[in-house]
């Protein structure tokens, strides 16, 4: 994961549909047999970008997006190809939730 012009790698809603994209493509290639999340960044995932909760104006605002990523964490959890967590740096919020549903996590310095 990079997200090109960020510091950090932050959870947010244009992040959530890329990864979608991504794992169904790697996820449909059938010779790809695993694959390993981690970041060019120093840190892992440092949790939600907070700006997007500023958009929210009313109850059930955010609804559609949490949902989207609660889906994407079900596919990590349910995919029949390991993947895989190299954790570096700061994984939090819902990085560390990404991080847990993997099939097994690395934590390296």
């Amino acid at each position: 994961m990079d997200q090109k012009g960020e510091k950090v790698n932050t959870i947010s809603p244009t992040l959530i549909s890329l990864f979608e994209e991504v794992y169904d493509d790697l996820d449909k290639d059938a010779s790809i047999k695993a694959f390993v999340l981690t970041s060019k960044k120093k840190d892992f995932i440092a949790g939600a970008d907070i700006e997007m909760f500023k958009k929210v104006e009313k109850k059930g605002d955010f609804e559609p997006i949490t949902r989207k990523g609660q889906a994407i964490l079900n596919k990590i959890a349910a995919s029949k190809k390991p993947i895989v967590a190299a954790i570096h740096g700061n994984c939090l919020g819902a990085g560390l939730e990404i991080a847990l549903a993997c099939h097994a996590r690395s934590c390296i310095e």
